[in-house]
């Protein structure tokens, strides 16, 4: 579920890039900053899941038992998002 979701998260941001450059093109500020926004949306989302299925990998179920008992996820570290596309 986690990679399925990793994988809309990155096209979406690469999509929002996409409308954020031709609103850009077309002189459209105001709708580029929002498109902005949302790649770094996508970013932090993309990065929420991975670090939840990093933490999967190495700590498997145990990992999964401990997150019913903390009430949240951990903050989401930093990834490299110039290799996922996302980069404006």
């Amino acid at each position: 579920m986690l990679v399925k979701a990793m994988a809309m998260e990155a096209q979406s941001g690469i999509d929002y890039n996409k409308a954020a450059l031709e609103c850009s093109a077309q002189q459209d500020a105001a709708s580029k900053q929002i498109f902005e926004h949302l790649v770094g949306d996508e970013e932090r989302h993309y990065d929420q899941y991975e670090k939840q299925h990093d933490n999967i990998k190495r700590f498997g179920l145990n990992y999964l038992a401990l997150q019913s008992f903390r009430g949240g996820s951990p903050e989401a570290g930093p990834g490299s998002r110039i290799a996922r596309g996302f980069q404006l």
